[in-house]
């Protein structure tokens, strides 16, 4: 026990120098995945010598994403003030064309409404006669009119509205004839 080396300091240092090896090897080990792993990253940040990198991509993107978002609320408040300044103009019509007089004559006069989207506007009533042609207007205010209607402006006032369908003519009414009768 007078040497310095014995046999139990020989199994520590054993151990020792195999832990130190191990450790070497886990060290290289680590040492190579870390390579690979700032390899990965570099392509995918990008270096100095790369064209693109991610960084650059991603802000980019922003800066698209959000100059589409100030385009679509630009386009949104446009649409919206077009709804504004349409709703005065003529949205709704309704015609009705009928004959006034009998055995004489077709369907030449005409009910004639023009509405907008508040269902304020007028109704025109033109009606040909042998002798001529009159025309009649009547205003509306909320799909009613202070003056009195005839059927056919009324009928073409609730069509303007959509609380009436038009009649089918022509060869859909023939269709739906032919049907009727099958």
């Amino acid at each position: 026990m007078n040497g310095f080396i014995t046999l139990e300091n020989d199994v520590f240092i054993y151990v020792l120098l195999g832990l130190l090896a191990i450790s070497i090897i886990a060290i290289i080990i680590l040492l190579v995945l870390f390579y690979k792993l700032n390899k990965r990253i570099n392509k995918f940040m990008g270096t100095k010598s790369s064209r693109h990198s991610i960084e650059e991509i991603l802000t980019d993107y922003y800066a698209y994403v959000e100059a589409v978002d100030n385009k679509y609320e630009k386009a949104v408040s446009d649409i919206e003030e077009l709804f504004e300044r349409l709703k005065p103009c003529i949205q709704k019509v309704g015609i009705v064309r009928y004959n006034p007089f009998e055995n004489m004559g077709g369907d030449l006069s005409y009910a004639l409404a023009l509405l907008d989207a508040n269902d304020d506007g007028i109704i025109i009533n033109t009606i040909f006669s042998r002798d001529g042609s009159h025309t009649y207007c009547k205003p509306v205010e909320n799909g009613k009119s202070t003056y009195g209607l005839s059927y056919e402006d009324e009928t073409a006032l609730k069509k303007a509205m959509g609380l009436v369908q038009n009649k089918p003519r022509g060869t859909e009414a023939l269709k739906m004839a032919a049907k009727a009768g099958e």
